[in-house]
């Protein structure tokens, strides 16, 4: 039986998941330097909710379903990369696996924060409809994903966030301001509209 305080640690790690689905669903809201910020401080509790998850380990056979497409990842990938500008960074990550090789992958910084909205997104998405089996089977691939995968690239994201915005350029001096008088309809999102014929279905 799930102990209340696992419990807890997940329901935490699902809403710091939510917020972070939800700045990037809305990047055109925020200028740059808010983007930055904000996904700093929200990555920073993703990795600790993440490191702190309880999950029972074992092979779950059955079939989690992802709804983040390849067309999702690669729109959500140029948005971000669009709002960056500039601030495009490509950097080398060091895996557990390929730490053992010596090759780092390299990596931009939007694909990256794509990589970890993919997760978030699907297990997010599946908690919101409320199949507890799937659920957990995939609170067991996103833990087993951040141990070998996306949390390497996290950390390494954090870095180069902190060095955008404590650097000494003003990210002021090229940021876009957004169009504070129109709220971003994410309800047209492929992701967003395969969640409500979902629901619809029920």
């Amino acid at each position: 039986m799930e102990s209340s305080l696992n419990k807890q640690k997940i329901e935490e790690f699902l809403l710091v998941a939510n917020e972070y689905c939800m700045l990037i669903e809305n990047i055109t809201e925020y200028s740059k330097k808010e983007l930055l910020e904000n996904t700093q401080k929200i990555l920073s509790l993703i990795y600790i909710k993440t490191s702190v998850l309880q999950v029972p380990d074992g092979e779950d056979e059955s079939y989690i379903e992802k709804f983040v497409k390849e067309e999702d990842w690669l729109f959500i990938k140029n948005e971000i990369s669009e709002k960056l500008g500039k601030h495009e960074s490509f950097f080398e990550v060091f895996t557990p696996e390929t730490n053992e090789t010596d090759n780092a992958e390299n990596i931009s910084l939007s694909e990256a924060l794509s990589d970890i909205y993919q997760d978030m997104k699907d297990i997010v998405t599946l908690y919101q409809i409320g199949n507890n089996e799937s659920v957990e089977g995939a609170l067991l691939d996103c833990k087993i994903n951040f141990e070998m995968y996306w949390g390497p690239r996290l950390l390494a994201v954090l870095s180069v966030i902190h060095n955008i915005i404590y650097g000494t350029e003003n990210l002021f001096d090229d940021d876009i301001k957004p169009n504070t008088n129109k709220k971003q309809d994410t309800d047209n999102w492929l992701i967003n509209q395969k969640f409500n014929d979902f629901k619809n279905e029920k």
